[in-house]
């Protein structure tokens, strides 16, 4: 009984947080009543391939996430750096790297917790490197068609290959990550930073790690066959009978993302 009582409060506290999907749906609905005809197109404005595409990334990035893999691995890079420009450049990068993988959204769930938890660990200038990783990963985001929404629906539409797409937006990553980690190196000081001796790597959950991690590469080979819904069963399949408390993650993840 009391657990019956607590979803009105569990539904209110979900339209709170996501008031501006409450408004636009509100909004559907009212020009819904003053044109009902045209709610029999409305399915034929959504490109449900790149829908599958993303749900397939999303799934993978999750799984790549809750396996603690990125975080592990930016430690452990993280911590071997002698100063605040060097860490401050490394950010950048991996900012930038992990924004062409798996969307810039993700990129920034990894990195930008890490480098607040950082900030307990030694005097650095937290707010200044958020900006900089939030700039990286908009510049590495363009470079393939998963780093960005955008992008995975130009890509779809233009129906060129995944190696014709990068080549392409190679010269304008370039030129706009170049540009960054130049400005990167004039505005952080090149002075030492210490960290604690008895800072340990996160816990690594390997199986999901070693599931998530070769999937990759098949949904993107099918990605490029123009094959995202046989892409996202397969992707699904493996979550749901292997790791289905992954899928319970992933609304958390979509709350909190921002385009």
């Amino acid at each position: 009984m009391r657990r019956l009582l607590l979803i009105p409060v569990d539904i209110a506290a979900r339209l709170q947080r996501d008031l501006l999907l409450l408004i636009l749906v509100l909004l559907c609905i009212g020009l819904s009543v003053l044109d009902p005809a045209a709610i029999a197109s409305y399915p034929h404005l959504v490109d449900w391939p790149t829908i599958a595409a993303l749900a397939g990334l999303l799934l993978l990035t999750t799984g790549l996430e809750e396996s603690g893999f990125l975080q592990h691995l930016a430690f452990h890079l993280i911590t071997r750096m002698h100063s605040a420009r060097h860490l401050a450049l490394l950010l950048v990068v991996v900012s930038a790297m992990l924004a062409s993988v798996p969307t810039n959204d993700i990129a920034l769930f990894v990195v930008v917790p890490l480098t607040l938890g950082l900030h307990g660990m030694a005097a650095l200038p937290t707010d200044r490197l958020v900006i900089f990783e939030a700039l990286a990963v908009n510049a590495g985001s363009l470079l393939t068609p998963m780093g960005n929404p955008q992008n995975l629906f130009l890509w779809h539409r233009s129906g060129v290959s995944f190696a014709t797409f990068v080549g392409e937006m190679l010269p304008l990553a370039a030129i706009l990550l170049g540009t960054l980690l130049l400005l990167t190196r004039l505005a952080f000081p090149a002075r030492r930073i210490d960290t604690h001796e008895d800072i340990s790597p996160p816990p690594l959950a390997r199986r999901l790690l070693y599931t998530s991690l070769p999937l990759y590469p098949v949904f993107l080979l099918l990605l490029e066959l123009r094959q995202p819904w046989l892409g996202l069963a397969a992707v699904l399949t493996v979550f749901v009978f292997a790791f289905r408390n992954v899928l319970r993650q992933i609304d958390g993840v979509c709350c909190s993302s921002s385009s």
